[in-house]
């Protein structure tokens, strides 16, 4: 039994290894090929748009989603950090933007893998592997960003995040909001279902110009 189990073990590993190593391998071509994206995008009305598509055509974008819900654990193992800060210096080497835009969603995927239920888990998995991207928008101006509960056990948003990365094309952002008593929460946000305004007036950086990362309320 022990002898079996040791066997058993060790040919999850293997795999486990070579997946990780095809993924690193995908990351490479992604950051040479945003790489030629990169001048031709270089301003705050566009976005990386050809990269994404090949993005969406790896799994790297479900990579970090736990294994039972169909991704790689990337992240979530002890033994795949060095391959995902790898991954993101391969990405980032071909265009920060990008790489900006990857490690955004990978947090948000951590983030889920750790404090998300089964349920929620497994909605933002099948998001995930439907080729969504997620984000993480947590920083905000003077007015905050503050939920309340409202009908059928859906909560109600108010105020504005800043700095939100991938306006336009993140579409299940996680969003802190605060409560009037000084408490917080988590959300992911379908962005597709609710009404949102962006402002890329403020947005005027010296680098990363097509991060898109402008004002949303």
């Amino acid at each position: 039994m022990i002898e079996t189990y040791k066997k058993s073990n060790k040919k999850k590993h293997l795999l486990q290894k070579e997946q990780l190593s095809d993924l690193i391998v995908a990351s490479r071509v992604i950051g040479k090929f945003a790489l030629a994206e990169a001048e031709e995008t270089d301003f705050i009305t566009s976005f990386p748009e050809k990269t994404l598509i090949q993005l969406r055509s790896t799994q790297l974008l479900t990579a970090s989603v736990q294994k039972q819900f169909g991704g790689h654990n990337l992240g979530l193992l002890p033994d795949t950090n060095l391959a995902l800060l790898t991954i993101l210096k391969n990405v980032g080497k071909g265009n920060l933007v990008v790489g900006r835009i990857l490690e955004g969603h990978i947090n948000a995927q951590l983030l889920i893998a750790q404090f998300g239920n089964k349920k929620q888990k497994k909605r933002f998995a099948k998001d995930a592997l439907d080729g969504r991207l997620f984000g993480v928008w947590n920083t905000q101006a003077g007015d905050g960003t503050y939920y309340s509960n409202g009908e059928k056990g859906y909560y109600d948003l108010s105020g504005s995040k800043t700095f939100a990365t991938g306006t336009d094309y993140v579409t299940r952002p996680i969003v802190t909001a605060a409560k009037k008593d000084g408490s917080w929460q988590m959300f992911v946000v379908a962005l597709d279902e609710v009404k949102v305004k962006s402002d890329s007036s403020w947005w005027n950086p010296l680098g990363m110009k097509s991060s898109r990362s402008f004002k949303m309320t």
